[in-house]
């Protein structure tokens, strides 16, 4: 019997198979689409029912040789919640082009690595903007992986090489084509022309001038790829004056996801970097955890910097190091600047 342990996966659909059990088609990431029993899963006693839910990260484990697989256990993945109104009707609709277009036992890591960044922008506040904007992606992605996406450089039927300010709409049944005058939904060629080099490089995503959330959408869809000349990319996000609050603090969190080591230091020059905006600066020292106390420290005592955020890093000092932070605080207390905020510790 094959066996299979702790693989991440989704729900994408499910179906009675009896009375008390689930037919479970999943989206694993080294497996594809397998079609699972979950035997026992329309109990109210059954483990399974909180747990098969769409849209939700999943540790599954299953066994058998047959076609349909016999689920074992699954497992909440954490870190998201269940996306809402519009969002969720995307991830439903995302779902469905999975099931549709994917063979069964035909692993896409690259497209399971897409479909999780875009669960998590759609569990986000992010949005309807930046909601449409990952869907799109994902619509892209999900063609070019399953080889139906054809050339964005050129008319499909033609070859002809796109100009730059003619519109032209990707028609289900004629590819890439000129679009009629006026006609709502079409881009112009330089803009099919940056999707064509974006869609192979996430990195042109992270360009100064696309929109905060196409950027956003770029450092998630990053943070799946991993590598050295991403992690510092992402390194110079965080460092960027000009970059939205709410991309630096994305990249932040894909630092920390890809390279624990590295992410250590960025993060720390953030927190101590009194030129950083404050609320960078408070979102950096919530990530530096329990080894960085003395820099907790450092920042609280440090008479030149922000009262806000120096009573912040007290805050937190407090959570991991009692003693070291009631030193702080006796340090700081006769501090004018330092008295409104130390009141709220």
């Amino acid at each position: 019997m094959n066996r299979v342990a702790h693989e991440p996966g989704y729900v994408l659909h499910h179906y009675d198979w009896s009375e008390s059990s689930l037919i479970v088609e999943v989206f694993t990431r080294a497996h594809g689409r397998v079609a699972l029993v979950a035997k026992g899963a329309k109990r109210p006693s059954s483990n399974f029912r909180a747990v098969l839910l769409p849209l939700q990260p999943l540790l599954l484990a299953w066994g058998g040789d047959a076609e349909i697989r016999t689920l074992k256990s699954a497992e909440w993945g954490g870190g998201q919640v269940m996306p809402l109104g519009d969002a969720l009707l995307s991830g439903y609709y995302a779902n469905e082009l999975l099931l549709r277009l994917l063979a069964r036992e035909d692993a896409h890591p690259r497209l399971f690595d897409a479909y999780a960044a875009l669960v998590h922008v759609l569990a986000s506040e992010g949005g309807d903007s930046l909601h449409a904007a990952a869907l799109r992606a994902f619509e892209l992605l999900l063609l070019r992986e399953t080889g139906h996406l054809p050339s964005l450089a050129a008319e499909t039927l033609t070859l002809a090489p796109l100009r730059a300010e003619a519109g032209y709409q990707l028609a289900a049944e004629g590819g890439l084509q000129a679009a009629p005058p006026g006609q709502g939904g079409a881009l112009p060629g330089r803009s099919w022309g940056l999707l064509a080099t974006a869609l192979p490089d996430a990195l042109a995503l992270l360009g100064r001038g696309e929109p905060p959330g196409v950027q956003e959408v770029g450092v998630r869809v990053l943070e799946q790829i991993g590598g050295t000349q991403v992690t510092k990319r992402l390194a110079d996000v965080t460092f960027d004056a000009d970059a939205a609050a709410s991309v630096r603090l994305r990249a932040v969190l894909a630092l920390k996801k890809l390279d624990e080591d590295f992410a250590a230091g960025a993060i720390s020059d953030v927190a101590q970097d009194p030129a950083q905006p404050q609320g960078l600066r408070q979102f950096a020292i919530d990530q530096l955890g329990k080894r960085a106390v003395s820099i907790l420290e450092d920042i609280a005592r440090d008479t030149k910097d922000q009262p806000e955020v120096r009573a912040y890093a007290l805050a937190v000092l407090y959570q991991f190091e009692a003693a070291r932070a009631q030193d702080a605080l006796m340090s700081v207390q006769d501090e004018p600047a330092m008295k409104p905020f130390i009141q709220q510790i």
